[in-house]
């Protein structure tokens, strides 16, 4: 009963990315050609990782392989930063939060270069508890978006068949990814890992 509704919504979204898709800066999900005053939307600086990964699941079945590419490279080139601020934060590899700041035109970001192994550090994460005690508030909480952000890098080599870009940018994102995910486990009495607090969307804060 949903298929002609979701049908004029694949139409509308495609339209967006037909209109203002190419060019340095992607189109926004609450931006596009429907703005109405120059560039102004009703709120969001920056890309909401929540929101924008909907536009990247349907390019790939749909055979839109270049729309879907332009907003996984748009997140790679954040890798270094996502590194620098998971380490500000105590833990060690890559988290991606849900803002992601646009970049100005011509800016050159350096390839992703996978972590090395280093257990001391990693059990030196594993104890610093900063991330896990910081207030909570929109997002805070959410850990899930590098996992899903790999997991889009993959169906796209899955689509492409592209085996350099799974070498050159999937596989440090997935070992940094999970390095970030260990560095945030806790052993509990009951001999098991435990991943707390934490939560998948917005909506709920611990």
């Amino acid at each position: 009963r949903d298929a002609e509704y979701l049908m004029r919504l694949w139409h509308v979204t495609l339209y967006s990315y037909a209109a203002v898709g190419e060019g340095a800066a992607l189109p926004k999900f609450n931006g596009g050609p429907g703005l109405v005053h120059e560039d102004d939307r009703h709120w969001g600086w920056g890309y909401w990782w929540q929101n924008t990964r909907l536009l990247i699941w349907p390019m790939l079945p749909a055979n839109h392989l270049r729309y879907a590419r332009d907003h996984l490279d748009f997140y790679n080139r954040t890798f270094a930063d996502c590194r620098r601020q998971t380490a500000q934060r105590g833990k060690v590899g890559v988290r991606v939060w849900e803002g992601a700041t646009p970049f100005k035109p011509g800016t050159v970001s350096p390839p992703p270069v996978a972590s090395p192994f280093d257990g001391a550090a990693l059990e030196r994460a594993m104890a610093d508890r900063r991330m896990e005690d910081a207030p909570s508030g929109y997002n805070s909480r959410s850990l899930a978006q590098a996992a899903e952000l790999v997991q889009l890098m993959l169906e796209y080599v899955a689509f492409t068949g592209d085996s350099d870009y799974l070498g050159s940018v999937v596989a440090p994102w997935l070992k940094d990814a999970s390095l970030f995910y260990l560095s945030y486990l806790k052993l509990a009495d009951d001999g098991l890992y435990h991943m707390t607090p934490s939560d998948a969307l917005e909506q709920w804060w611990k």
